[in-house]
């Protein structure tokens, strides 16, 4: 006579695993959780409903005359020119930009030439923009890395920033 041993077996084993590691003693921590599954779905469909993000609409350009490979600290003043544009090309005629400049941080070893101005904040300035330029003049006074932060808001409230790094040297 044959027996299963299959059957023969599953009588005298108990109904728990026959590992720990095997089996979960919660059954949701070993399987996903329909809740899991719906707000994953739930996310997806609320990111694909949502509006797209576009670029801005307006475009900062800095320039300066002389060049900042040309500038030397105290030697001469430098025109700088922050140009306003929206993004095909078209000058903002109406409206203001809120200019911050920033001195150059505290070095490390040396001190640059003027350590008192070192990490300071040397503009911060609210200029009308006339047919898409905003310009004015400024000597540096140290040598280093300025920080140059720039807001423009338009007459129809489009809004543009930029961060400039200028180094002179």
């Amino acid at each position: 006579m044959r027996r299963d041993s299959l059957r023969f077996l599953s009588c005298k084993l108990s109904g728990g695993p026959r590992h720990a590691s095997q089996f979960s003693p919660c059954l949701s921590c070993g399987s996903l959780s329909l809740r899991y599954i719906a707000g994953f779905f739930f996310l997806i469909s609320f990111l694909l409903s949502c509006p797209h993000l576009e670029a801005q609409e307006t475009v900062l350009q800095l320039q300066t005359v002389p060049p900042l490979a040309e500038v030397r600290p105290f030697s001469e003043a430098v025109t700088m020119i922050v140009s306003v544009t929206r993004r095909d090309g078209t000058l903002l005629e109406n409206g203001w930009v809120q200019v911050r400049l920033d001195a150059p941080p505290h070095g490390r070893f040396f001190s640059t030439d003027f350590p008192f101005v070192e990490g300071s904040q040397l503009l911060d300035m609210r200029l009308p923009i006339h047919h898409g330029r905003v310009r004015w003049q400024y000597v540096f006074p140290i040598r280093g890395q300025y920080r140059m932060i720039v807001g423009a808001v338009a007459a129809d409230n489009s809004k543009a920033d930029g961060v400039f790094y200028l180094i002179i040297r």
